[in-house]
């Protein structure tokens, strides 16, 4: 039964990816939707010292309060959120294991960071575009090892990440904050592994200057398209000896090349154990390489492509990429012996690939196919006059499903005609135009068929206002609740891990809209798409409430709501001890209610003395269980953690309950 167990986990794992990288790759970023807020999240509330409307039109401006040691990034993808005011703190020490302080530690505090969970890497691979987090503070500790950041929105979902060029880099995940209180959160570092060797040819001589790689197993798979990020990069000295220092645990992968050899990456490097240090030597074959052309079904030359080679065997990996010139010919330089799978990608037009290629090859001709184009007019419904700005988007009609795919191909907006588009590189199939504009709701045009090589021409978007949703929130006793976040989805939209993988990409058909709730506890949605929608309300002192069925309608017409009531929600806390009784820190704990169409998600992490503590769930049944943070080499431990430490407990509204658990 347990193997059975794991084998179902694996799967869903494989099919979360492939419906990630279905949906997400490629996909342009939404500039008119905001980031939804995590289930594990305790939702903000804004701070009480200023007395005035917390609406968003009211809102002060929030200027960085911490210094010049703190930096924040990303803050525009907060939207209108940027301009709310928290009232939040995190502060805390950074020490080595004797207890000294540690001075200039490079502190990086994320929302959403959790580099333990293992949907973290899928969602990196299903959407490998770097872009910027929701919201990232940067901060450097004081000769007394100590940092603090302030303003910060309450919710339990911060991660923080420290590095320091004397210690392992340090991690640490789910930090829970509090409104309008202080969190104190302590580290220790210590010193990392050793992981050094030589760089040889295969008659045994060394490979001076040679290039190392050490990145994650997800890392090696985007280096060719992404670069080489945050990996560690050394060089080979005259004896071609290298050394990589204070690793952290984790299997890894590291990428060596060196002029006039074969790249190679080898993914099965562990980082763990009892031993401080671990000798890898490499070996590199001399370099070979594939060459061809890339051409059209007329065999005309496609200059610009890329075209990647990547050959596999049981343990290392060989890889390169080149792209097309002017007459199509291309040259993949600084493989290793062996057979290559070819893949060959170009604007406007669909990829194509050739599987069994020898290294060494001259003759390669990779055809690839024009993809289809479509060209039109987005028009103001009432006006008939085009909007000043606008942008389109192409997205599939996926059969037996009520949302369309992710938003594809390569726009152009056609100054030549008024409110002119044209989308290119669409493959075959039934699509429709999304259109969104300031000032206009996202609208949809009707649905209409793309041929390859073809162009489906006056498809016109006729873009509106939309509807809006208004109400007003209430406690359990009547009275009104302040800062609750009002967010928007689709009505059959159920949250689970799989909608955290795909955030604020997942595609959808109703109008992603957020708003924090007023002194009076009123919200108004408003340039929503006609459409059924559902609402999430999420409040730090209250469970989070879902509303569907919310009906929108067009021409500025609003739906009132009334007067929503939400509910305090249980508590449910505990301790988690191992096999001999002792008290584990740092041991994540998730609650999960799976029966009646309830998808409710809660997780915790143990504290310094094992305790742990979920506010605000949502009365029902929950299955409760515990897992342990690093388990270098053995993937399947975290799941054979959950299953020992099961248990099924019920919440209540309004009452507190205790389970320890106990991991073997």
């Amino acid at each position: 039964m347990r193997h059975l167990l794991v084998l179902l986990l694996v799967l869903i794992s494989l099919g979360a990816l492939g419906f990630a990288l279905m949906t997400l790759r490629d996909a342009p970023e939404p500039e008119d939707q905001g980031a939804a807020p995590s289930p594990f999240q305790q939702t903000a509330t804004p701070d009480d010292r200023d007395p005035q409307d917390i609406s968003l039109a009211s809102t002060g401006v929030a200027e960085d309060p911490t210094g010049p040691t703190v930096v924040r990034e990303g803050i525009e993808e907060r939207g209108e959120f940027a301009n709310l005011v928290f009232g939040s703190a995190l502060e805390g020490t950074v020490r080595d294991l004797d207890g000294s302080p540690v001075e200039g530690a490079r502190i990086r505090l994320e929302r959403g960071a959790s580099a333990q969970d293992g949907l973290a890497l899928l969602r990196e691979l299903a959407d490998p575009t770097p872009k910027p987090a929701s919201e990232i503070w940067n901060a450097v500790t004081s000769p007394e090892g100590t940092f603090r950041f302030d303003q910060l929105e309450p919710a339990n979902d911060y991660g923080v990440t420290i590095k320091s060029e004397d210690f392992s880099p340090a991690t640490r995940n789910m930090i829970a904050l509090r409104p309008d209180a202080v969190t104190t959160e302590d580290f220790r570092l210590r010193t990392g592994i050793r992981l050094f060797g030589t760089v040889r040819d295969t008659s045994g001589a060394p490979i001076a200057d040679a290039k190392l790689v050490l990145t994650t197993l997800i890392g090696a798979q985007l280096i060719l398209t992404r670069g080489e990020g945050d990996a560690d990069v050394v060089t080979a000295d005259a004896e071609g000896q290298y050394e990589f220092n204070n690793l952290p645990n984790g299997q890894r992968a590291v990428i060596v090349s060196a002029k006039e050899f074969g790249s190679l990456s080898a993914n099965d490097v562990q980082i763990g154990g009892d031993v401080q240090e671990i000798e890898r030597d490499f070996v590199l074959e001399p370099g070979t390489f594939i060459s061809g052309r890339v051409l059209s079904p007329a065999k005309n030359p496609i200059p610009g492509a890329v075209v990647r080679a990547i050959s596999y065997n049981n343990s290392s990996v060989s890889q390169g990429t080149a792209k097309s010139d002017e007459k199509g010919n291309f040259r993949v330089e600084s493989l290793a012996e062996g057979t290559y799978s070819l893949i060959a990608t170009a604007n406007d037009w669909g990829s194509a690939r050739l599987n069994r290629i020898e290294g060494g090859q001259t003759d390669i001709v990779l055809e690839m196919i024009e993809q289809g184009t479509v060209r039109g007019q987005v028009l103001d419904s009432r006006s008939q006059e085009p909007p000043a700005s606008f942008k389109v988007y192409a997205r599939q009609v996926i059969p037996n499903s009520t949302v369309y795919g992710r938003r594809m191909g390569s726009t152009e907006i056609l100054r030549n005609r008024p409110g002119g588009y044209e989308i290119r590189g669409l493959d075959q199939g039934t699509y429709v135009v999304e259109a969104t504009s300031p000032g206009y709701a996202p609208t949809y045009s009707e649905s209409f068929q793309v041929t390859l090589g073809m162009v489906t021409a006056d498809i016109v978007i006729q873009i509106s206002r939309g509807g809006e949703i208004a109400g007003i929130l209430l406690d359990p006793s009547g009275e009104p609740i302040r800062g609750a976040r009002v967010v928007t989805h689709d009505n059959t939209f159920v949250r689970h891990q799989l909608m955290d993988l795909l955030g604020r990409n997942a595609p959808r058909n109703t109008a992603n809209r957020e708003m924090i709730t007023d002194k009076n506890g009123a919200f108004l949605l408003s340039l929503l798409t006609p459409e059924l929608y559902q609402l999430e309300i999420t409040h730090p002192k209250y469970t989070t409430l879902t509303k569907k069925d919310v009906r929108v309608f067009p021409d500025g017409q609003r739906t009132e709501l009334g007067e929503i009531r939400m509910q305090a929600g249980g508590t449910v806390s505990g301790i988690v001890y191992d096999g001999t009784g002792t008290p584990m820190p740092n041991v994540t704990v998730s609650m999960q209610a799976g029966q009646n169409g309830r998808m409710d998600n809660y997780q915790a992490r143990t504290g310094a003395k094992g305790q742990y503590q979920i506010n605000n769930a949502r009365p029902g049944a929950y299955r409760l269980h515990a897992a342990r943070a690093n388990t270098p080499g053995d993937p399947f431990a975290p799941i054979l953690d959950m299953t020992n430490s099961r248990v099924d407990i019920q919440v209540g509204d309004g009452q507190a309950s205790v389970h320890d658990l106990y991991l073997q």
